[in-house]
């Protein structure tokens, strides 16, 4: 347990310098359109949260983790009501955008 914790904690750092641009682009990023926007500005992608396992799934639900501030939940499953099929919950956190800390399929 004590050595998946501490692979866990080294993964998130290599991490984190690895999308560190991204983050600075996120944070200094101005783009200079947006004075002549009335009302309006101007969204900068970052991350897209996404695994091979909820391809054709609609995100159903979201939810930031009161206790830990870099983490949340997405739900993902089907609106038709006609075509209800398995759903999946992934748990990602901001640290480590490159796949879900966790996954259940449900």
């Amino acid at each position: 347990a004590a050595m998946s914790k501490s692979l866990k904690i080294m993964e998130r750092m290599v991490n984190q310098n690895t999308f560190d641009e991204i983050a600075q682009d996120y944070k200094y990023w101005d783009d200079q359109s947006d004075s002549f926007k009335e009302g309006e500005g101007t969204l900068l992608p970052l991350w897209k949260f996404w695994t091979e396992k909820v391809r054709r799934k609609h995100v159903t639900a979201l939810c930031w983790n009161p206790q830990h501030h870099d983490m949340f939940a997405v739900g993902y499953g089907s609106y038709d009501f006609m075509k209800q099929g398995s759903g999946v919950i992934c748990c990602f956190s901001l640290k480590n955008p490159s796949h879900p800390e966790y996954s259940f399929t449900t």
